[in-house]
């Protein structure tokens, strides 16, 4: 798919090409900034996405709202 026919698909295309190694970086950025939160979720766990930084830490809450 080219990168205007991903960006205009349905959010779980957006999310599968997000998370796809494959998929162009120019691409991968745009996807970073999605409406839909799984897309940018996939997009920030793709190693290819500039500025990735893989985790092992747990997300812990510390402030109360």
């Amino acid at each position: 798919m080219e990168k205007n026919e991903i960006l205009n698909s349905h959010w779980a295309v957006r999310r599968n090409a997000a998370g796809n190694p494959n998929t162009p970086v120019d691409t991968l950025v745009e996807l970073s900034k999605d409406s839909h939160c799984d897309v940018r979720r996939s997009a920030a766990g793709n190693p290819n996405t500039p500025g990735y930084t893989p985790s092992d830490e747990e997300f812990i809450i510390t402030e109360t709202y």
